[in-house]
């Protein structure tokens, strides 16, 4: 078995490739080297990612449109006077009564989920709504929603 260790260690050595380049030193079964350059199938193809790149067609560049057409134009530039786009406070506003929606759906969700699940397993309606009441993430929704109604009141008491 020692035998076999030792003649199994000589090969897999042997079969290590040199820093040379493509010529190895294998060794043969009567224990002398030689020098072999032979070159696998496997080292003559060009690697996979090679044919991937070779098939891309290059990018073609979109027509830039002219400077005028990019510009607003209900805009009139000759009055001078700029008003803007949109109105930034009553997008803020959309865009909090969209976020305090969603909060209130996702919060509806959970309780009745939980209230389906305690159905199912027979649990007193007293018991689920304390624990409702506890829940984390109902009290995270419901301390965002506080926060977003308090922003909203913000910006409509300073219009």
């Amino acid at each position: 078995l020692a035998a076999f260790a030792d003649c199994a260690g000589t090969w897999r050595g042997a079969l290590q490739p040199e820093p040379s380049g493509g010529a190895q030193e294998v060794a043969s079964p009567s224990g002398d080297r030689m020098q072999t350059s032979l070159q696998t199938e496997a080292d003559a193809r060009p690697p996979p990612h090679a044919q991937r790149n070779a098939r891309r067609q290059p990018r073609q560049e979109r027509p830039q449109q002219p400077r005028a057409e990019i510009d607003s134009p209900g805009r009139n530039q000759a009055d001078g006077d700029e008003e803007p786009i949109f109105d930034e406070t009553a997008a803020r506003a959309a865009e909090i009564l969209e976020l305090m929606e969603g909060l209130r759906a996702f919060r509806q969700r959970i309780v009745d989920d939980a209230q389906k699940m305690a159905k199912e397993i027979k649990t007193p309606k007293e018991q689920v709504d304390a624990c409702l009441a506890n829940h984390p993430d109902i009290c995270k929704i419901d301390a965002s929603i506080r926060k977003l109604e308090t922003e909203l009141k913000a910006i409509s008491d300073s219009e």
